[in-house]
């Protein structure tokens, strides 16, 4: 809001009266000159204020009046008032979509009470951390093995794939990040947390592929360190993330209410949770036990060697005689399809509370 029209309708200790008034930017209203209204009538009925007034529909410009014959955005906001002034309003006006004419005949105006702008941060946002992220780091945890023989670009899918879906969220992060700062022009003071540990998510997330870069060789001691780091701070951005979307459901400019919204995350990170759970529990069979332990064996007589191959996690496994057929990891695309399909509902369900703001 800034430069406007205003008509505040007050109810103070039983009684409502009107007034007329004007914001200059994000100031207080200044009240109008006496005399700007005239057929004043409020009440009171069923808990709903209701106000009636005149005004002429031309003023003189020295009162920094709206002309009502021309076309105007309508804003509807909503808030406290002690002792007759009023205080700041608790959640977003209702904008009208569309100008309308003051004066003209009666119509339906739909409105928002999120811009545009606000709208595509959130939705930029749960579309990096809701699909992108969650892809890429199942595909680094489970999706080594599934390949083994496909190349991309000489460098093995899952990791082709991993680091280009990183790469698409952090740029997702980095321009959903600046929307707020340039819808509120600067810094918000009424926006709690969540901007504090957006910067911190963001931070994190441009740190993950810097220390990518650092990442030592295949087997190399430090490897399995830089491993267990690795992964660590993506768990903990995600756990952040998952803070940071609910604390922004709950900003005054995208305020998402009722349980549908709450439900639909808290249902999203029990279903990415449910997804690796499955996904873990299913490399453990004996099977895949056997590969651990050759694995493993292979890696502690290699110790010294500190060869880097660059793309590849994957050390060389013992060769023993099996002539079993290579496992076709029909589980771990299934799981990959179904999760997706869940991914595309609770996106869907959150983009649609966000539309309706």
């Amino acid at each position: 809001m800034g430069n406007d029209d205003v008509y505040l309708c007050i109810q103070d200790q039983g009684r409502v009266h009107i007034q007329a008034a004007s914001v200059s930017g994000r100031t207080r209203p200044e009240p109008a000159p006496e005399g700007t209204l005239r057929d004043q009538v409020g009440g009171v009925a069923d808990g709903v204020i209701q106000c009636r007034f005149r005004r002429d529909v031309r003023l003189p410009q020295t009162d920094q009046r709206f002309d009502l014959d021309q076309s105007y955005f309508l804003f509807l906001a909503d808030g406290r008032a002690e002792n007759g002034s009023t205080m700041r309003h608790h959640r977003q006006p209702l904008i009208s979509s569309v100008r309308a004419l003051v004066v003209g005949p009666p119509v339906d105006l739909s409105g928002s009470r999120s811009p545009l702008i606000i709208k595509l941060h959130g939705v930029m946002m749960l579309a990096a951390w809701m699909w992108v992220v969650s892809t890429g780091v199942l595909f680094a945890r489970h999706f080594r093995h599934v390949w083994p023989d496909v190349l991309l670009r000489g460098v093995k899918v899952w990791f082709q794939v991993h680091r280009g879906l990183m790469l698409l969220a952090l740029s997702l992060i980095s321009v959903a990040f600046t929307l707020p700062f340039l819808y509120r022009g600067g810094w918000s003071k009424h926006a709690g947390y969540h901007p504090y540990l957006g910067c911190a998510v963001l931070g994190l997330c441009i740190m993950q592929p810097i220390i990518a870069l650092f990442r030592p060789a295949p087997l190399s001691p430090r490897r399995r360190l830089f491993n267990l780091f690795h992964r660590s701070l993506g768990t903990w951005l995600q756990m952040q993330a998952g803070v940071c979307l609910y604390l922004g459901f709950r900003q005054q400019a995208l305020l998402l209410r009722g349980p549908q919204a709450t439900g639909a995350l808290v249902g999203w990170g029990l279903w990415i949770l449910l997804a690796d759970l499955g996904l873990h529990f299913h490399s453990i069979s004996p099977a895949r036990a056997n590969r651990v332990v050759q694995h493993m064996a292979t890696w502690f007589s290699s110790a010294g060697n500190t060869g880097n191959t660059g793309d590849n996690d994957d050390l060389p496994l013992v060769t023993l005689e099996d002539p079993s057929p290579p496992p076709a990891y029909v589980f771990e695309k299934t799981l990959m399809l179904v999760l997706q399909l869940g991914n595309i509902l609770f996106f869907g369900v959150l983009v649609n509370a966000v539309a309706k703001v």
